[in-house]
């Protein structure tokens, strides 16, 4: 009679999984903070965008009329500067506010 020997395993050992377990748990830990944005800088990005916008809208209101714009609402009477309308501050949910002195909005 042969003897069966068994030259093959049946799955995996506890050892092993766990080995990998740990394996893809610190790679998470390392990928996920990377992947995942917080929604504040998303929407800093997005007010330094609409900021950047209406420096350039007031920069070509002042070269088509001749002088610069009282408040931000005054780019609103031509619709090729905003035809939606000026956005807001995406952080506090109000209006931008023009720099009276620079002709800015911060």
């Amino acid at each position: 009679m042969k003897h069966l020997t068994r030259d093959r395993r049946n799955g995996f050992s506890v050892i092993e999984f766990f080995a990998v377990s740990t394996i893809v748990g610190i790679i998470a830990a390392i990928v996920v903070p990377r992947v995942v944005v917080d929604g504040s800088v998303a929407q800093k990005k997005i007010r330094d965008h609409y900021a950047a916008a209406i420096n350039v809208a007031v920069d070509r209101f002042h070269a088509e009329h001749g002088a610069w714009p009282s408040d931000v609402a005054a780019l609103t009477c031509d619709p090729e500067f905003f035809p939606d309308g000026v956005p807001n501050d995406p952080v506090t949910g109000r209006p931008f506010v023009l720099d009276a002195t620079t002709h800015r909005v911060e």
